[in-house]
C-alpha cells in the first residue's frame, strides 16, 4: 500500500500527496487509482478507466530505475484524471489535487 502523507503545509491544502514505490509491488496504476479515490472520498471501482487519461506504462518505462540505479529520467508528468489534476513525480511523489470549478 502507499504511503499517504497530509502534512505539507499551506501549498498542499486539499491534495493528496502519496509516495509510490518504483520497485514495489504496487503498480503506478493502482497507486494513482488509490489516491485519486482517497482525494475524491469514493472507491476506485467508481473511477473511470485510467487508460483514458495517459500511457502509465509510459511513465513506469521513464521514471523506474534498474535495480541499484538512478531513476531513468528525472522530472514530472501532469494529467487530468477524474476530475483531479494527478502530477506524477520522478521520485515516486504522487499528488493529486480535486479541480474545483468556479477558481
Amino acid at each position: 500500500m502507499a504511503d499517504t502523507h497530509h502534512d505539507y503545509g499551506d501549498d498542499l491544502i486539499g491534495a493528496t500527496v502519496i509516495s509510490h514505490d518504483w520497485d514495489g509491488e504496487l503498480t503506478l496504476r493502482d497507486t494513482i487509482l488509490e489516491g485519486v479515490a482517497v482525494a475524491l472520498g469514493l472507491d476506485s471501482r467508481q473511477l473511470p478507466p485510467i487508460r483514458e487519461a495517459t500511457t502509465i506504462d509510459a511513465m513506469d518505462e521513464m521514471f523506474a530505475s534498474a535495480e541499484d540505479a538512478a531513476p531513468t529520467l528525472s522530472g514530472e508528468v501532469v494529467f487530468d484524471y477524474a476530475d483531479c489534476s494527478v502530477t506524477v513525480h520522478h521520485d515516486g511523489t504522487v499528488r493529486i489535487d480535486p479541480l474545483v470549478e468556479g477558481l
